[in-house]
């Protein structure tokens, strides 16, 4: 609870004139100071990215300053060995084993990673190296040298006795030796990483999995990183030696002057804030005083709408705006009373005049009801016999088209192949001919085949229709159906499923039409599945009835269309792809099914597809042998 009322207390306060007049002085207050706040941080943070940048310049030219040195510190040594007595005698003497102890005492010496002496004599040479090995042997002038993951300071000079060349000297410095590292170390303040055409060469720390990550930064641009989870500012240069980039990235850590830019922000900010609550408090009394009045207005406003008197406190002698308002506030509550009187009188009428008027609104809401419930019925009703008749209507229009297209085909193929027969039959080949022929008599078939389906159905629907009804198998009248299909089931590779029935499947039916069922459900199923699809039948017994079933894998049919399909000229929307059909077929099946005391629906195949079955009573039949 207390929680709860401490928070009704604050909001109750800062709802008042008072509190409004509060958190104006306290923006007005507190914006400067958080201006100022930000404005300080912007200018120490700029400071701090400025000294960041100075030092990192500084030890940049440290670094350029430190690899001129060295080499200096190679030409130096070179030219030293070039002068060398001991070394030229030798090298004219050529005496390899000499010389090679030679080289190897002035290498280390020297401390230098590679020594290299070759020796011309016409059409004699001789060379010897010393140290690590490098993939060239000559370097006109100062340049890197790459050999594997080594990088080497080298230079090459010709050695000259009496003004006569008898030989040349290359030495090399290796830049990620440990000497060279361990020199850096010495002479830098900061970290440093560098790299010879992206791949790293050396680097002051000792394992980090990221350092080959940092040379993808630009050249020139402080750039903030992060390595082995300590922060540091990075600036890299580049220089370029014979072609080869040589970057060089120089880190400052930066935890210890964030944490003290952190610690001068903390302090300044706890210094605002105690500055702030003595300003707040301030505030806070001086407009204790300047509200006390208006709070006493506010109690008598109060008395006044409780039809109480003013209060006795309430000041009218005061000279200020606020005295005032108080003598105005009292010859408004003398009006008020007076008012209040007349108004009582006027209600007590207002009261019966609206007891009326209720009662004359129930009367009229009730008839209101009465005929909004009378003609939403009849909205009702016209709304179903509009869809009813947009209903006819799409499928009248949806055979119509069907049928122009059923009809229209056949007859251009007939009148197309029996027009080039007769223009061009003198010089025809017999077997042009036939398949002239064979074409209008293919044309033919397809239009008797709609005729007799819209003659079927015109029979089926007027009850004209002949029935002749026999005792048949329904495996035998399907095993039958599968060979007059067999040439489209075979055009799309389609795999028919279908084993006999381990039990009598004896009806009365009749055989043609039940075949006509049969053979509009599998050509449906064959017509609708993929390529090399697969279409299961089946035959089972209920009890009372043999239930036939045909399960494929094709598109199926949407939930809400899996009764509307058996109505005459309606096609699933998925099956409704262009090719030809006037939606009679299952039409037919369904008239026909009926007509046999049987029924007939659609499923949606769980495993995609469709699943269409049909009963016809089971009748009793006795072999008589």
């Amino acid at each position: 609870m207390l929680p709860g009322l401490k928070t009704s207390k604050v909001v109750q306060y800062f709802s008042t004139f008072k509190g409004k007049l509060s958190i104006i002085v306290v923006i007005a207050v507190l914006v400067p100071l958080i201006v100022s706040i930000g404005i300080i941080i912007v200018m120490l943070e700029r400071n701090l990215q400025g000294l960041y940048r100075n030092r990192l310049v500084a030890e940049l030219e440290t670094f350029s300053l430190i690899l001129t040195n060295k080499e200096n510190e190679l030409e130096r040594s070179v030219s030293k060995l070039m002068l060398d007595n001991t070394l030229q005698i030798t090298l004219e003497l050529k005496i390899l084993p000499q010389l090679t102890k030679y080289l190897d005492r002035q290498i280390k010496g020297l401390k230098l990673s590679y020594l290299y002496i070759e020796a011309d004599n016409g059409s004699d040479t001789i060379s010897t190296k010393v140290g690590k090995q490098l993939p060239v042997e000559h370097c006109p002038q100062t340049s890197l040298v790459r050999s594997g993951d080594e990088v080497y300071l080298c230079l090459s000079r010709n050695i000259v006795k009496e003004a006569r060349i008898i030989g040349k000297l290359t030495g090399a410095v290796g830049l990620s030796d440990p000497d060279f590292k361990n020199h850096l170390r010495e002479k830098l303040i900061d970290d440093f990483v560098f790299w010879v055409e992206n791949d790293l060469v050396a680097s002051s720390f000792s394992d980090s999995k990221h350092l080959n990550d940092l040379s993808v930064h630009a050249v020139g641009m402080m750039a903030e990183v992060e390595i082995d989870s300590n922060q540091y500012k990075m600036l890299i240069d580049q220089i370029d030696y014979n072609g080869i980039p040589l970057n060089f990235g120089l880190l400052m850590p930066t935890n210890e002057l964030r944490e003290g830019f952190r610690e001068v922000m903390l302090i300044i900010s706890l210094v605002l804030v105690l500055l702030f609550a003595v300003l707040f408090y301030t505030i806070q009394k001086y407009l204790a005083n300047l509200t006390r009045p208006i709070t006493k207005l506010t109690l008598a406003i109060s008395a006044t709408q409780n039809r109480q008197s003013i209060p006795t406190d309430l000041n009218f002698e005061r000279k200020d705006e606020l005295g005032l308002l108080n003598r105005t506030f009292r010859d408004m509550h003398v009006s008020i009373n007076r008012y209040l009187e007349e108004i009582t009188d006027k209600n007590k009428k207002l009261e019966i005049a609206y007891d009326e008027l209720e009662k004359y609104r129930d009367e009229l809401e009730l008839r209101v009801t009465e005929r909004t419930r009378e003609l939403n019925q009849s909205l009702l009703e016209v709304e179903k016999a509009r869809q009813e008749a947009e209903a006819a209507n799409a499928a009248k229009s949806e055979f119509l088209a069907n049928m122009s297209h059923e009809l229209r085909t056949p007859m251009h193929s007939i009148l197309g192949f029996s027009r080039l027969t007769v223009t061009k039959i003198e010089h025809l080949s017999q077997e042009k001919k036939l398949h002239y022929l064979n074409q209008i008599q293919v044309a033919g078939n397809r239009l008797l085949n709609l005729l007799n389906d819209l003659l079927d159905l015109s029979k089926l629907e007027s009850g004209r229709a002949t029935y002749y009804f026999s005792p048949s198998s329904l495996s035998e009248l399907v095993k039958m159906t599968l060979l007059e299909l067999d040439s489209i089931i075979k055009e799309k590779s389609i795999v028919i499923q279908f084993e006999k029935p381990p039990f009598q499947d004896i009806g009365l039916m009749d055989a043609e039409k039940m075949m006509q069922v049969i053979s509009n459900l599998v050509s449906n199923a064959v017509k609708f599945s993929h390529v090399g699809g697969e279409v299961r039948l089946s035959i089972e017994n209920d009890g009372d009835n043999l239930v036939f079933s045909i399960i494929d894998n094709g598109v199926g049919i949407p939930d809400e269309e899996l009764e509307v399909v058996f109505d005459k000229f309606v096609q699933s929307s998925k099956t409704k792809t262009g090719a030809g059909g006037t939606g009679l077929g299952l039409s037919i099946c369904d008239h026909i099914v009926t007509d046999h005391e049987g029924r007939i629906w659609a499923e949606n195949n769980p495993r995609g597809g469709a699943i269409f079955r049909f009963t016809v009573p089971q009748k009793t039949y006795v072999n008589p042998t």
